[in-house]
């Protein structure tokens, strides 16, 4: 982290014993906070989880059994939270479903969820709420993508038929 600080400020600098003391320094605790994060992002994964496991547990309500290993424990974590609805496709599909039955197809792809819809009246105001829904039940490392396919229909003396694509992405 120390010369990657170093490396961002103006080379004049870089040779002076002050900003090579600070940053040496501030290097050291930022390589311990790099760690800190990494662990942290690490335990909301269930093929990683270490220090969360027996929180989850108690959460699900499973009761362990002799000799399980720690694989073991985050197979029963994973399955038992997927069982009750959390991080499912098929819950997101019924939630976009309550918006407009059929005009999205939801889908998993590396670690993002893939929403695509086509309507004829795509209302970005009426899925506020829906967004937000899936934003609360999803695990929050995982993205959201959402590619919108909106057909308008026009006369202009000729039938003209024009498609709009779009791509939303909700932070």
């Amino acid at each position: 982290m120390f010369k990657y600080l170093l490396g961002l400020i103006n080379s004049l600098y870089r040779k002076a014993e002050l900003i090579i003391i600070v940053f040496s320094i501030t290097g050291k605790y930022l390589d311990k906070l790099k760690n800190i994060a990494e662990s942290l992002i690490n335990e909301f994964s269930f093929e990683t989880m270490y220090y969360l496991l027996p929180l989850y547990e108690k959460w699900l309500g499973i009761v362990l059994l002799d000799n399980e290993t720690i694989e073991e424990r985050r197979i029963a974590i994973a399955s038992r939270w997927r069982a009750k609805g959390h991080n499912s496709i098929s819950l997101i599909q019924n939630i976009m479903d309550a918006w407009n039955s059929g005009a999205s197809v939801v889908d998993f792809l590396g670690g993002i969820i893939l929403i695509k819809i086509t309507a004829e009246d795509f209302i970005y105001k009426s899925l506020k709420n829906v967004f937000k829904t899936i934003d609360d039940i999803k695990m929050a490392h995982l993205g959201l993508k959402i590619d919108v396919a909106q057909e308008n229909k026009a006369d202009i003396g000729f039938c003209a038929h024009t498609k709009v694509f779009s791509t939303i992405y909700i932070k």
